[in-house]
């Protein structure tokens, strides 16, 4: 696991305490002003800094008991530290784990409707395809035969003349019609073809605007992950914490 505790190896003190520090030290001012650039000032002296047992026989008692105190309250703060640290990485972890649920949703979302496309793909390959056809081409011919009815209704009224509804040319017979009709207005047929391309036409244009839709939620649920991520590493090498309420 990247995020374990590395190793912690214990520095070796070689330069020695300096204790004229602590003898200058106003700890109950510090602590009433939650100063932690006063607190940081003598971090290192007095975490780094060699203590012998001669230090304790010359260095005055009440310099011993300021460093002594201090380190409680240096103590005290770095566990404040740790405490909110550790708030920190487990709201960063509930994140985490739940943008990656909707990261999962969104891609069994996008499976479920790449499945759906090519189930209606197949449908129009097939079955769809022929019932269109088959079901226009009905249509056309009844078209074609209320049509020729009334034509041939009207002609009769109006004599022994037929008359064509596409050009309004006229003939002594139907057959004479029919063949006309046959010659010269065949191309009708081919609406139903320009009707097929626009359906598959519109098909495909909604598919691709699916699929997009579903590449941006994508997208932005990474985009969360890795800002919230980042927001919270960061906030592990910047974040202080006041040190109030640590006199007592």
């Amino acid at each position: 696991n990247n995020l374990e505790m590395p190793r912690l190896d214990f520095r070796p003190r070689k330069a020695a305490l300096d204790w004229n520090v602590f003898s200058q030290l106003n700890l109950a001012a510090m602590i009433d002003s939650g100063d932690l650039a006063v607190m940081n000032q003598h971090m290192d002296n007095a975490t780094f800094g060699r203590v012998d047992l001669d230090d304790l026989k010359k260095v005055r008692s009440d310099n011993i008991l300021t460093l002594v105190r201090y380190l409680q309250y240096l103590v005290e703060y770095l566990l404040k530290v740790q405490n909110h640290l550790a708030e920190i990485s487990e709201k960063t972890r509930t994140s985490c784990n739940l943008y990656l649920k909707e990261l999962d949703d969104m891609k069994r979302t996008l499976n479920l409707r790449e499945q759906q496309i090519n189930h209606l793909k197949e449908e129009v390959r097939s079955g769809g395809k022929l019932a269109f056809e088959e079901g226009y081409k009905k249509g056309r011919e009844e078209l074609k035969t209320s049509a020729l009815e009334q034509n041939i209704d009207e002609q009769k009224k109006a004599g022994d003349r037929f008359q064509c509804k596409h050009c309004n040319a006229s003939f002594k017979s139907q057959d004479y019609l029919n063949s006309h009709v046959k010659r010269r207005h065949s191309g009708l047929g081919l609406e139903a073809q320009g009707l097929r391309d626009f359906v598959k036409r519109q098909f495909k244009l909604q598919r691709d605007v699916l699929v997009k839709d579903v590449e941006r939620l994508i997208q932005r649920s990474m985009q969360k992950v890795i800002a919230t991520t980042m927001t919270a590493s960061d906030s592990h090498h910047h974040t202080t914490v006041e040190p109030s309420g640590l006199a007592g």
